[in-house]
């Protein structure tokens, strides 16, 4: 545990650094690091390299460990969700798996775009 510590000071210290760029700065390295990742999901096939840029700077890193929910049934869903690494699972409310997602994989999208209690 005390690497999986040390392993999220880091990453914390990392977006403490991001912040402190200045903004277009900010959007051109967060690009740079993930634009592949980025291209690669569907929906981002055919964006601008400045949309794409601005996306980027605004994603946040969350690692979640086995078993954490992400989300609770009937919580309302104002962030889309991008699987970097790993595999979640969305469940319905009675714990029935739905579909797995893994890495590029996302969920979330309807949501952001008109929020609503989600209903998974």
């Amino acid at each position: 545990t005390d690497f999986k510590h040390r392993l999220l000071a880091d990453r914390g210290q990392r977006e403490l650094l991001m912040e402190m760029l200045p903004e277009g700065l900010r959007e051109e390295l967060m690009l740079d690091l993930n634009q592949k990742f980025l291209y690669g999901i569907p929906m981002f096939y055919h964006v601008g390299k400045g949309f794409l840029g601005q996306l980027a700077a605004k994603l946040r890193f969350v690692e979640m460990l086995e078993g954490e929910k992400v989300l609770q049934y009937g919580e309302l869903c104002d962030t889309l969700y991008i699987v970097f690494s790993g595999q979640c699972a969305l469940l319905n409310a009675r714990g029935k798996l739905i579909v797995k997602l893994e890495r590029g994989d996302f969920f979330g999208e309807f949501e952001v775009l008109q929020p609503k209690v989600q209903d998974y």
